[in-house]
């Protein structure tokens, strides 16, 4: 799975899948990361990613096939 931000700086990221269970926690920094997905399971997930420097937080869904 692949990031962009327009913000330099540490970020929290989530990924929870369709029940709300938390599948991935971490820590990145930088404008573009990387996120290995090979492990979950097919099915929908939601990834929140939460900027340190302003409290900013995005929610996206993706589809793991």
């Amino acid at each position: 799975l692949e990031l962009s931000s327009d913000a330099d700086g540490m970020k929290s990221v989530m990924i929870h899948d369709i029940a709300g269970k938390t599948v991935f926690a971490g820590l990145i920094s930088g404008r573009n990361n990387s996120i290995n997905v090979a492990e979950l399971q097919s099915g929908l997930y939601f990834i929140s990613v939460r900027e340190s420097n302003n409290g900013n937080v995005s929610t996206i869904k993706f589809v793991k096939e």
